[in-house]
């Protein structure tokens, strides 16, 4: 009997979950206009510019004319010769990146980094505390704008596949 209620309620938890994932929006990019705030509005491209080089990320300007990470340099200048090519600052994004990441963690401790960039978020802690997933997925996309400076995607639902499609 025992065994059988810890199983529904492993279940129920299961099924009630909630799962924030968190985008950083074109993040290497956008730390460097961030570091220099002449080239917001223009096409910045990071990552290598020579022969051999490839677009690590880019900005939406960029991305208008079909630029898109893992592009080789060489088509992304074909595509848009005025693009401004910066060759990357790994320590700075870096540093971006866990001042964003400790926002999150003040939300709830439990946090799965996917990269840099991206992460999941066990929100189960933090609601009872801070309200509804919409309303904490709002306050954390303003607070990181607030404080870091960085535009960021949320999608929250019950599983981790379907909160990143959000």
């Amino acid at each position: 009997i025992r065994c059988r209620f810890v199983i529904r309620a492993l279940r129920q938890r299961a099924m009630t979950r909630t799962i924030l994932h968190i985008d950083l929006d074109a993040f290497f990019a956008s730390v460097e206009v961030k570091r220099d705030p002449t080239l917001a509005g223009k096409p910045v491209i990071v990552g290598g510019n020579g022969a051999r080089g490839v677009v690590a990320a880019c900005t939406y300007e960029a991305r208008s004319y079909g630029i898109r990470s893992a592009m080789s340099s060489v088509e992304a200048q074909r595509r848009c010769p005025h693009a401004v090519f910066i060759p990357g600052h790994f320590n700075d994004y870096a540093r971006e990146s866990s001042a964003v990441f400790s926002i999150v963690r003040d939300i709830t401790p439990t946090v799965e980094m996917l990269s840099l960039d991206e992460a999941f978020c066990d929100l189960g802690p933090a609601l009872r505390r801070l309200g509804s997933p919409a309303h904490i997925g709002r306050a954390l996309r303003e607070r990181i704008k607030d404080e870091c400076g960085l535009a960021a995607s949320v999608g929250v639902a019950p599983t981790k596949m379907i909160a990143k499609l959000a």
